[in-house]
């Protein structure tokens, strides 16, 4: 897993930073420049920040994370897709994933994952759901340039989003306590 720093608006820079770093506020990024979110000194870091606080709340933090060098699914008008894969938690069990950006790469580079790639995913999913109290958490991963797996971040999952249909309505079928059958497809199915 990455470095993270969260970064108050009144706290002091840590003094521990590694550049290149990749910034955002809890809610949002940017995609400027070429390189989403990348700062590459303190400079770029604190300007990027005003600019973010700007635009989406002066009381924000900053969460600068350690940059890694993703693995590319595809392009498309923003720059370079990650090949991220989102993986669906229901009472702390992994039951489902889905290549993050369906909606911008419809054939992604890198999928389907292989089955140890999928066993690997699914086992760093259920460690990270101990300590949420949502029925249902969304955790990201992304593949590095090297081909591993990276933690990235964690959510309930009532708020996170999927352009893979099929997972979808799996996802909430099982929430409600059924068990369908289980989807699958290159980008998308059930642990």
């Amino acid at each position: 897993m990455p470095t993270t720093w969260v970064i108050g608006l009144d706290d002091e820079i840590p003094n521990d930073l590694t550049f290149p770093l990749f910034v955002r506020t809890p809610k949002s990024s940017w995609k400027r420049g070429g390189q989403q979110s990348k700062v590459a000194d303190l400079k770029e870091l604190k300007d990027e920040a005003q600019l973010l606080r700007r635009s989406f709340g002066w009381d924000k933090p900053i969460i600068a994370r350690q940059w890694l060098d993703i693995a590319v699914a595809g392009h498309w008008m923003y720059g370079d897709v990650p090949q991220e894969i989102r993986t669906w938690i229901i009472d702390g069990e992994p039951v489902a994933w889905s290549f993050h950006y369906l909606d911008a790469v419809a054939e992604p580079n890198g999928f389907p994952p292989t089955t140890r790639d999928l066993r690997q995913l699914k086992a760093m999913a259920a460690s990270i759901a101990g300590p949420f109290r949502s029925r249902l958490i969304a955790a990201d991963f992304v593949r590095d340039v090297r081909g591993e797996w990276c933690f990235i971040e964690a959510g309930p999952g009532a708020v996170a989003g999927t352009a893979h249909e099929k997972v979808f309505k799996y996802v909430a079928r099982r929430l409600i306590g059924e068990m369908p059958a289980a989807p699958k497809s290159i980008v998308g199915g059930a642990f």
